[in-house]
């Protein structure tokens, strides 16, 4: 695998976090050089792996799921909790 630093500026991430690509910012030559300053300095440090288009389909797929689950589940428990409370007469 060839080690390389990603021309994206910005990465997402599932927890709300926003990373920043530091390459913009800093004249390192490549990635060593970004790890060992990021490593000096004490920072948190995101190595991602650039996914094929097959895997990304994947991914996608795979996270539409979970986004169907997580809908499912909170809208199932409003519904119980409707169905809980007596209804007036």
């Amino acid at each position: 695998m060839k080690a390389c630093v990603h021309g994206t500026v910005l990465a997402l991430g599932l927890d709300g976090s926003v990373i920043v690509n530091m390459r913009e910012y800093d004249d390192a030559a490549g990635p060593r050089v970004l790890v060992e300053r990021a490593l000096k300095l004490g920072s948190p440090l995101f190595i991602g792996v650039v996914l094929s288009p097959r895997e990304a389909a994947q991914v996608r797929r795979w996270l539409e799921g979970g986004g169907r689950e997580g809908g499912a589940h909170v809208l199932g428990a409003r519904d119980a909790r409707r169905r809980s409370r007596p209804r007036p007469r």
